[in-house]
């Protein structure tokens, strides 16, 4: 902090002329300027139970002019992580009370560094932690994600999410983990969802907390594996009336080297009222929508899930099981079998078995994809 320089008090000289029945007389006066004492008041936050824990903020008062401090203040929960870390809660909930919040420092601008401020006076705040309840006012809408898909294995990722009503202390979720979230505007939040989430593949629930309003519907946002699969969509923008249906084709690719076999497709996000259908004859994908469904935009995910019928057959548990049977009985037969004829067919029955073993466990080429091979692929839908 800059020292404010030594103040100059200039008195005005002149000719006066006293008033009749009056004598001017002459003299000096004292002006005593005191240091200015500086306080360093830490913020306090009001948080439900479960909540991520606000940023560190604190106010100093008593500087002067453009005068700044010197050093960096921490504030911490008292006994436990600073507030800046921005920690989770989650796994460590504080319990419903109340915590204070300390702040510490070298604080440069003491008496024995600048006489113009005396030593700081530290004012500790509250993080006072509530009873999570669901409000009954208005909600928060989540309207679409950035990135909406996202491939397993991926870092830490900035998550871009859309919608309407959010405030200063809305918070995003990942399934049942709070994101450290930082507001943009009432449309629009920013949160950090770490690589640790990004592991396994699968159908993440992405909602939204604010606190006097009602949670957001969930909005899935989802994980494919990385298996270099991909699917593209002849119309990625999609215009539909209340009641109708619109339609686009899909390419899809397997991983190289591997046969597409059977697909399944679904869609995730759809509002009300609308459902979608899959020919894989044209490989054509239809949105239908009903007279109820609500006008308006929506980001609409497709999901694509495909293996050859083998691969998927030698992962049913029902079918090994099914094989228990006739191979007994084969070796039953094999064994106990008095007429050649009788034998000959028991071990033709055999051989065949291994043939069909043979054959599931290796998928015919050896490049069978797995059951759960999928890609997604989000696309914008207008309802009109």
């Amino acid at each position: 902090m800059a020292a404010t320089p030594s103040p100059t008090i200039t008195c005005a000289v002149g000719t006066a002329k006293a008033p009749a029945n009056h004598i001017l007389v002459g003299g000096t006066a004292v002006v005593t300027i005191q240091p200015s004492p500086i306080s360093i008041i830490a913020d306090s936050y009001t948080i439900p139970v479960g909540w991520p824990r606000p940023a560190s903020y604190y106010t100093v008062t008593g500087l002067i002019g453009n005068d700044t401090l010197d050093s960096v203040i921490a504030c911490s929960l008292s006994g436990g992580c600073a507030i800046e870390c921005g920690d989770n809660l989650i796994g460590k909930t504080l319990s419903v009370g109340t915590y204070p919040i300390v702040c510490s420092g070298n604080y440069y601008f003491q008496t024995s560094k600048n006489p113009n401020y005396t030593a700081a006076s530290l004012v500790n705040g509250t993080l006072t932690v509530t009873p999570f309840t669901a409000s009954a006012g208005v909600g928060t809408a989540i309207a679409s994600l950035n990135p909406a898909v996202v491939t397993a294995g991926t870092g830490n990722l900035l998550l871009q999410v859309t919608g309407t009503n959010f405030t200063a202390n809305s918070v995003v979720w990942w399934n049942n983990y709070a994101l450290p979230t930082v507001f943009v505007d009432k449309a629009s939040l920013n949160a950090v969802v770490d690589a640790s989430y990004l592991v396994s593949a699968g159908k993440q629930s992405i909602t939204v907390s604010t606190p006097g309003a009602k949670d957001s519907a969930p909005f899935y946002l989802m994980v494919d594996p990385a298996s270099g699969a991909s699917v593209s969509a002849s119309i990625t923008a999609l215009q539909v009336p209340r009641g109708g249906a619109t339609s686009t084709v899909l390419t899809i690719k397997p991983p190289l080297g591997k046969p597409l076999g059977t697909v399944t497709v679904s869609c995730l996000n759809l509002p009300s009222g609308a459902n979608c259908s899959f020919d894989s004859s044209t490989n054509k994908l239809t949105i239908t929508t009903s007279n109820t469904t609500a006008a308006g935009e929506y980001q609409v995910t497709i999901v694509v899930r495909y293996g050859s019928a083998l691969a998927m057959l030698r992962q049913a548990p029902i079918f090994w099981a099914s094989l228990l049977p006739p191979l007994g009985l084969s070796l039953a037969m094999a064994g106990r079998g008095r007429r050649l004829k009788q034998k000959r067919l028991s071990l033709a029955v055999l051989l065949a078995m291994v043939f069909l073993f043979g054959l599931i466990s290796c998928g015919g080429s050896g490049t069978s994809p797995a059951a759960t091979d999928q890609a997604s692929l989000p696309v914008a839908v207008s309802i009109q």
